[in-house]
């Protein structure tokens, strides 16, 4: 009996480790199974990603070739381009970015729907993508210029001072809010300076440098093709700070959006950059400023012993080295999209780089082009002791009060930016001691010379009136003149009336100073075109309504810059000739 008991419980332990081996294998059959699923998936899911990046890079592809034909369709050098040379415009060259990813788009083909573009895109050799698209070719007869689309164009340079600042209005649309203007210059190497307390409601675009010392708030962004020295006392900046060059932030500046540079990057004094931090160059941080963010160097990083200024320290990569040691991560493949350059003004048809910004109305041919009288009379606002008030209406001109007497100017037919209208032709216009000029009805005026009110003299535009001023010469307000619009007597001014500025100013003038708005001038509303000589505002003590175009912009005193939005969609001149055929989608090939 012991016996059979023995060989029995010899017998169990052998099923034991049987049923022990079938489990064992039965749960590596299942485990292998799930890996073999899970790496199928995980090769479908690349395979998925590569396909769909693949295809966006053929729709980038598709968009570069795009606008490579509407920038050439639109220049006006290639205003008589045969289809053919069109096509060829189309073609993408081999262009690769970083991670493998490759495409490109060949020279359209000609056919009756059209231009039909054919566009690759890849991510690594195993996976590619091809758009097809059908572009169009569009002609007209005749292209607008809208050459008071920005708040304020400084040429050469924009210089702030005025403690008012810079916001916006829209006069054809009282409950319009307030929208992000443009500061802006457009020549190489053009500067912008904010001094003192002058914010600014939106972006401000340098192609030079941008200096920023004070307390001013600007609630868009700045970009600049130079450097941006940032030294303000409790200044902030709403969204980024690109620089092509150095970007330097110091004192108590607050930056909410990403910080981005080309070459270095200074940051001291307890600066606080929240939305991140990028640069080609190096980063130096000193005095326990504070970088919230990812933290992108392609240099070294010295944090010059404050190791806390760098808030998330995990989300720090650079390429060279990191002082203090043991900071971040070294990466030495990390890539950096450039920050891009501003277009730069170049005012030479000659050049391939053709591209007024500048002066898009080339307003000295078009002043030029005026024909005038053989004998032009001086527009003397004050004679005599009884003679102070002069009016223009759309039939003459004259001094209204005294009885009886007769027109002394009359309006002649002329051409102006392809325009014609009738105009009054004078030498000058002096507004002379306590003289007041009356604007009643819609005036062209030609001035071959200056127009200068001073002493307590006046411009006053009735409702329902423009005054819109053609001229050569210098326009100055100066010494308690006064600019009257009587379109809105309570709130914002009126900007527009039957499709024209209350004020327009086109000037031809190149030497010095060519615009003067100062002493002491309460409030003004103009479009102002001088883009050849300098736009002075340096003792506003209002507020100055509407737009400014000039070589240099300064802006001083306590007075402040209302853009009117309603100014960007007035035309200049109307056509400016023939247009150059523009390129738009057509549909999927």
């Amino acid at each position: 009996m012991r016996h059979q008991l023995h060989f029995a419980a010899r017998q169990q332990q052998g099923m034991s480790l049987l049923f022990v081996l079938m489990l064992t294998t039965i749960a590596s059959l299942l485990v292998f199974t799930a890996l073999n699923s899970s790496v199928s998936q995980e090769r479908m899911s690349g395979n998925f990603q590569k396909k769909l990046n693949a295809e966006l890079l053929a729709d980038k592809a598709v968009f570069e070739s795009f606008h490579q034909l509407n920038a050439f369709a639109k220049d006006p050098a290639n205003a008589s381009a045969s289809d053919a040379e069109l096509a060829a415009v189309a073609a993408v060259t081999t262009a690769s970015a970083s991670g493998g990813r490759t495409y490109q788009a060949g020279a359209a083909e000609l056919n009756a729907q059209g231009f039909a573009v054919s566009a690759d895109g890849a991510r690594y050799d195993d996976s590619a993508a091809t758009r097809k698209v059908m572009f169009k070719r569009i002609s007209g007869s005749g292209v607008s210029l809208f050459p008071f689309a920005h708040a304020v164009t400084g040429c050469n340079a924009v210089d702030l001072t005025a403690s008012g600042g810079i916001t916006s209005y829209d006069s054809s649309n009282p409950l319009a809010a307030d929208t992000n203007v443009v500061v802006r210059t457009v020549t190489d190497g053009g500067s912008v300076t904010l001094v003192g307390d002058s914010p600014v409601i939106g972006d401000v675009l340098s192609t030079g440098n941008i200096t920023l010392t004070g307390s001013s708030v600007i609630s868009g962004k700045l970009h600049a093709n130079g450097n941006i020295l940032l030294n303000n006392a409790s200044a902030v900046i709403k969204k980024q700070v690109w620089a092509v060059g150095t970007i330097d932030v110091n004192n108590t500046v607050v930056v909410e959006g990403e910080v981005k540079a080309n070459s270095h990057i200074n940051v001291k004094n307890v600066a606080k950059l929240q939305g991140g931090l990028r640069t080609q160059g190096n980063l130096t941080v000193t005095n326990n400023a504070k970088i919230n963010g990812a933290v992108e160097v392609y240099g070294d990083v010295k944090l010059a012993g404050y190791s806390g200024s760098i808030l998330q320290p995990a989300l720090l990569r650079y390429r060279g080295s990191v002082n203090p040691a043991g900071l971040g991560q070294q990466q030495t493949d990390l890539s950096f999209a450039s920050v891009p350059l501003l277009p730069v003004d170049n005012d030479d048809e000659a050049s391939e780089s053709f591209n007024p910004l500048c002066d898009p109305l080339r307003i000295s041919e078009a002043v030029d082009a005026v024909e005038q009288p053989a004998t032009l009379p001086p527009l003397n606002v004050r004679q005599a002791w009884d003679r102070k008030i002069y009016t223009l209406t759309t039939l003459e001109g004259k001094h209204t009060d005294v009885a009886n007497l007769p027109a002394s100017l009359t309006p002649a037919n002329g051409l102006f930016l392809k325009k014609s209208q009738p105009m009054y032709f004078v030498s000058n216009v002096n507004g002379g001691s306590e003289g007041k000029l009356i604007i009643n009805g819609h005036i062209t005026l030609f001035i071959a010379g200056d127009m200068v009110f001073g002493g307590d003299s006046a411009l006053q535009i009735n409702h329902g009136s423009s005054l819109t001023i053609i001229t050569s010469g210098r326009i100055e307000f100066t010494a308690g003149a006064k600019v009257i619009n009587d379109q809105f007597p309570v709130g914002e001014p009126q900007g527009i009336v039957d499709g024209r500025p209350v004020m327009a100013i086109y000037s031809s003038y190149s030497g010095k100073d060519g615009i003067k708005l100062n002493g002491g001038i309460k409030s003004i509303y103009a479009a102002i075109y001088a883009p050849r000589t300098d736009i002075k505002m340096d003792s506003l003590a209002g507020v100055f309504s509407g737009s400014a175009v000039g070589k240099t912009v300064s802006v001083g005193g306590a007075g402040k810059i209302r853009y009117d939005q309603a100014l960007g969609k007035v035309e200049a001149g109307g056509s400016t000739g023939s247009v150059n055929p523009r390129i738009v989608f057509h549909g999927w090939n």
